[in-house]
């Protein structure tokens, strides 16, 4: 019987960000080792060799002596950069193999919504989910002052008219002063609102009601919880480690610089 740990996708995607940042990282770190710290590939000594030969030339040839040490090398600095690589698409590789037999139910009030769901259609959903709160969130409501009266899907009627005035301005005359044998009527002329029919205003809504918008939002925030404990229980797939080796990939160029 094997002792060997068995490894859990949620493992592997623990880890995934932090050996791919190294993996990046020491890539970037050789391209500039390569282009703009050639120093650390070249070395050599330098030696004086005096015509005469005596205590004092030996001290002086002795004393102008140079060495710098070779530190490294491109074949030792690739074979380095390309160990984190490996690691890295040993466990992306891993985690791909694995993504593809991860599966879990959606469950929704004790209810299997969806079976046998691949965990990677379950982490578009959560993604998506969260997007279509938002649409939802905006969407219109029926005004709460007036009395709706439902019409048929989508379209609401209010259930009481609005009657308002139509109105005209109409002259009259009004007599300042009534007229005299010496003088006519000082007359003038004035104005007032005279109703002249009648509005009817009946308003229509293709909004929705506050409890429609509400449980629409309701129902988002359980499908999300849904997906999430779903998306966390194919995580707990036991790792699929597949025949190929991404050696096979890294060995391409550290064979040439080996030979």
């Amino acid at each position: 019987m094997s002792n060997k740990k068995e490894v859990m996708l949620h493992e592997v995607l623990a880890a995934e960000d932090t050996v791919t940042k190294a993996a990046e990282k020491v890539v970037a770190e050789t391209a500039a080792k390569f282009s703009k710290h050639t120093e650390f590939f070249t070395g050599g000594i330098r030696t004086l060799k005096r015509l005469k030969s005596s205590p004092e030339d030996e001290a002086i040839e002795a004393a102008s002596r140079r060495e710098k040490t070779l530190p490294t090398n491109v074949p030792d600095t690739v074979n380095y950069s390309m160990r984190l690589v490996e690691n890295m698409l040993r466990l992306k590789l891993a985690k791909h193999s694995t993504n593809q037999v991860a599966k879990a139910d959606i469950e929704l009030d004790d209810k299997v919504l969806m079976a046998d769901v691949p965990v990677d259609f379950l982490l578009d959903l959560e993604k998506m989910l969260p997007r279509w709160r938002e649409v939802f969130l905006a969407m219109p409501t029926l005004d709460p002052s007036k009395e709706w009266v439902k019409q048929q899907e989508g379209v609401w009627k209010t259930k009481t008219p609005v009657h308002t005035s139509q109105t005209e301005k109409t002259f009259h005359p009004v007599v300042l002063a009534p007229a005299t044998d010496k003088h006519p009527a000082q007359v003038k002329e004035s104005t007032r609102d005279e109703v002249v029919g009648t509005f009817e205003d009946i308003g229509f809504s293709g909004a929705v009601t506050t409890q429609q918008k509400a449980d629409i939002l309701a129902l988002c925030d359980k499908l999300v919880m849904a997906v999430k404990s779903a998306r966390m229980r194919a995580n707990r797939t036991s790792v699929t480690m597949s025949s190929a080796t991404p050696a096979a990939i890294t060995s391409l160029f550290t064979g040439i610089l080996n030979k």
